[in-house]
């Protein structure tokens, strides 16, 4: 673990680069290179996610691993959009490792409703990964959620190899109801980066 400074208490920020390959529906596969900025604390994990230089994408999680605010670059922070849930999500349910179903609702500061989801959850065992020279045992999460985003109904169905060492996932895979299919891979993880704020 010395080799490791993210793993090292109290929890330093780091940067994931990964490989994400979007498919469209009836296309072929486009490969593009995905940064995450982590930073953790006991009570919440905050991940940057660019999706072009300059533009990212802001995640407020809560101590469990539950998302409680959204927003973009650009956006000031009382415009994040908030969630709320039909469980407590202070309860840690991926320790826990059972089943379990949701309601998400993400509305505006406004009160506008942005998503309206119903997500059940399965465990499906543990894989070993190694990133960075680092050996993760990783939760194999798999997700099926069904509802309406911006009034546009929806589903998809989601396998994520999660870290609760890290409190993210390093491999993802989203097939929309629509067909496509976006996969996303870790491939490094630094210690060693310009925060984006």
């Amino acid at each position: 673990w010395r080799s490791c400074p993210w793993r090292k208490a109290p929890p330093r920020p780091f940067e994931l680069t990964a490989d994400c390959n979007p498919t469209e529906k009836a296309q072929e596969p486009r490969a593009v290179q995905l940064r995450q900025q982590v930073s953790r604390k006991a009570e919440e994990t905050v991940v940057d996610e660019f999706l072009s230089p300059g533009k990212f994408v802001r995640r407020t999680l809560n101590g469990a691993g539950f998302r409680t605010q959204i927003r973009t670059a650009g956006e000031p922070a009382a415009a994040s959009r908030v969630s709320t849930y039909s469980i407590d999500v202070t309860k840690d349910y991926f320790e826990l490792g059972k089943p379990f179903d949701f309601n998400e609702v993400v509305k505006g500061a406004d009160g506008t409703v942005a998503s309206d989801i119903n997500t059940s959850v399965a465990f499906d065992g543990a894989v070993n990964v190694e990133v960075g020279g680092c050996a993760y045992a990783l939760t194999k999460i798999i997700e099926q959620s069904h509802g309406s985003v911006r009034g546009i109904a929806g589903s998809n169905q989601a396998e994520r190899w999660y870290s609760r060492d890290l409190k993210t996932s390093l491999y993802t895979r989203n097939e929309e109801g629509d067909g496509s299919i976006v996969e996303t891979r870790a491939r490094a993880i630094s210690t060693s980066f310009t925060p984006v704020e």
